[in-house]
């Protein structure tokens, strides 16, 4: 606990001094203590009160950074975990916990390095030995991506200390990471075989879900959010505004608000959409009333047979189960939202304008991850190139 200064305030009549506590991870709360000095005419001695009061809590206040003297770096680690459940979104809690308690405690706990002592080589060595051995399944290491993320948890909690004044400096930023090589693994559809994928959906429980994210390129977790009030059919919009994940322990956690500020968005009803939605209500609202102790009265509209909510992994594990069923050619099920950026911007649609509609916070991230040049695009530029370019001496093919 630090003292950092006070104030008088006033309350029913009396002076009270109100002092900045902050705890060891520097969340400042309020510590009111009556002075029993009269406001009328007291000014003055409620001045010299507060003075007094700061002084005997500096005098009678422990070492700060005593305790953190000798704390290990993976128990720090630990604690700052446990300060972060109030900022960040509990699924990203969730796994950092378990990166914490996978990968980091296991390594870190019999080594017992000193915070104070924790050097750049200690982390490096960390990361190659992840790289090495990492993998809990006994089948080689981590990728070089999944390094980067550990390191960027790390290098939070060391920033922290830092700005707590434990260590003078983070030795994460000055480690050597791994090189990334950016691939785009996605597996684009041809519009003749999204129309395939749309025909072996029909009538399947995934149908409004396949639809919407052709459609509008939804993250999976945006999708299955989408409730009926997010529809406005007499303005002709549709909302994401609410999304449901997934947690590590089999948790479904349904919460209003996106992936990030951008995340929010409106978009114009899609005439097809529209009418499909329409239908879809009709037939929800049917079961409800044929079955009504057996049918779920659900406020979303992904949902199954009963009316039940449809779960993120069940999304997944069917939408494949369904491709391989009708010979369709395998793809993730996020790979529709990397379909959807590629076509809108083969249809000559702005990187921005992409950005926007997908919900990305970076341009960068519409630009690197979710644009593929395929064969077909590649042969319009060598038809450009051809078109361009002449070498001397030689024929063209038409001659």
């Amino acid at each position: 606990m630090e003292i950092k200064g006070g104030s008088l305030q006033k309350k029913k009549g009396f002076f009270y001094a109100v002092l900045n506590v902050y705890d060891d991870y520097g969340k400042r709360k309020l510590k009111w203590i009556p002075t029993d000095i009269e406001v009328k005419g007291g000014k003055r001695d409620a001045d010299k009160r507060l003075r007094e009061i700061l002084v005997d809590y500096e005098k009678n206040q422990p070492d700060l950074y005593s305790e953190f003297e000798n704390i290990s770096f993976v128990d720090f680690m630990k604690r700052w975990l446990e300060n972060m459940k109030n900022s960040i979104e509990p699924n990203t809690l969730e796994s950092y916990n378990y990166v914490y308690e996978r990968h980091i405690e296991p390594y870190f706990r019999p080594k017992m390095i000193i915070l104070k002592k924790l050097t750049p080589y200690h982390i490096e060595t960390y990361y190659k030995y992840l790289m090495e051995k990492g993998r809990l399944d006994g089948k080689g290491g981590l990728s070089a991506n999944s390094v980067k993320h550990q390191h960027a948890n790390i290098s939070k909690c060391l920033d922290y200390a830092v700005k707590q004044n434990i260590i003078l400096f983070n030795p994460a930023q000055r480690v050597q990471l791994p090189k990334i090589e950016k691939k785009n693994n996605a597996t684009v559809y041809k519009l003749a075989q999204i129309q395939s994928l749309l025909d072996a959906f029909k009538n399947d429980p995934l149908e409004p879900v396949i639809i919407l994210t052709v459609f509008y390129g939804l993250r999976r977790s945006e999708v299955l959010g989408l409730k009926w009030s997010a529809v406005d059919f007499d303005n002709m919009t549709i909302t994401v505004n609410h999304k449901v994940i997934k947690m590590q322990k089999g948790v479904y956690l349904a919460k209003n608000g996106g992936k990030n500020n951008t995340s929010l968005r409106t978009f114009p009803l899609i005439d097809e959409v529209e009418i499909y939605l329409k239908d879809l209500k009709k037939k929800q609202d049917a079961m409800i009333e044929l079955q009504p102790n057996d049918y779920n009265k659900s406020e979303y509209i992904c949902v199954d047979y009963k009316g039940q909510l449809l779960r993120p992994d069940y999304v997944s594990q069917h939408f494949a189960l369904v491709l391989e069923k009708n010979n369709l050619q395998h793809m993730r099920f996020h790979d529709l939202r990397h379909h959807s950026a590629t076509y809108l911007h083969r249809m000559g649609f702005s990187f921005k304008e992409i950005q926007d509609w997908l919900g990305h916070s970076s341009i960068v991230t519409t630009m690197d991850f979710y644009t593929s040049t395929d064969i077909e695009d590649k042969k319009k530029i060598a038809k450009k190139l051809n078109d361009t370019y002449k070498i001397p001496g030689r024929k063209s093919k038409q001659a």
